[in-house]
């Protein structure tokens, strides 16, 4: 997480963490100085109640400490139902919209909880020109099987990745809406915000060459094994990922 960051860091717009949780996500997010705005629902209370066990702390006075910390207010805490009609979820549509990095770790249920499903199809609506990383899309039957379906659907205005090497044990993707952004960068003109479509991949596959436990097999089988170096070490080039080259999951 902290790397992604590190590679966006200088983009504009708040990074946007779906599911607050005990704002660990948001917290690795800020690690390079970038303002993030964490969103979770209304009725959880995971925050509140970790900032008075572990600090003795309110969320508010927890909040101020951790802006005197970070010698600025990088962080913004909001709770909304972001899939009903508010003018707290308007606002933070409009947040999302512009983030540049999207960070959704939620429910991990989108077949019979389907927030995630509808999230995702809200982005494509608002044409969100961004990254999105999904956490845990190996946690469950319900995340593998969706994160498929994400890699082959039709006309789909991302690149895929499988950033598992590089992530979470229970599975890391990464959207890349690299067809938006170029339409944006079309209609705005010159001076328009831009990535480099591929940027985050190709860093975070330097670093995944040196890791010593890439001997393949599980889910490296969606990676490309490369010629290597080092002894013993195999490199794996992170790819856009293609819905006829995905194996089915054990």
């Amino acid at each position: 997480m902290s790397e992604v960051a590190h590679v966006f860091h200088n983009e504009p717009g708040d990074f946007v963490d779906i599911g607050t949780r005990v704002a660990a996500s948001a917290l690795s997010l800020m690690s390079h100085g970038h303002s993030v705005t964490t969103i979770d629902i209304p009725t959880s209370m995971e925050l509140d109640n970790m900032a008075q066990r572990s600090f003795g702390l309110s969320v508010k006075e927890w909040k101020l400490a951790l802006d005197e910390a970070a010698g600025s207010d990088l962080l913004t805490v909001a709770k909304a139902n972001l899939l009903a009609s508010s003018a707290n979820s308007t606002l933070l549509w409009e947040k999302i919209r512009r983030a540049p990095l999207i960070f959704l770790d939620t429910f991990h249920k989108p077949d019979s909880r389907p927030f995630e499903r509808e999230f995702m199809r809200r982005l494509v609506d608002i044409r969100y020109d961004g990254i999105v990383l999904i956490d845990d899309i190996y946690l469950n039957h319900e995340m593998q099987r969706w994160f498929d379906e994400l890699v082959c659907a039709a006309n789909a205005p991302y690149n895929a990745y499988d950033l598992t090497v590089v992530g979470h044990s229970s599975g890391t993707g990464l959207l890349d809406f690299e067809q938006s952004r170029q339409q944006q960068q079309q209609r705005r003109g010159a001076g328009a915000r831009s990535l480099v479509v591929g940027t985050s991949s190709e860093q975070l596959a330097e670093r995944a060459k040196k890791l010593s436990f890439l001997k393949g097999g599980g889910q490296l089988q969606r990676f490309r094994e490369t010629n290597s170096n080092a002894s013993n070490v195999p490199a794996f080039e992170l790819l856009p990922l293609k819905c006829e080259n995905l194996r089915p999951l054990s």
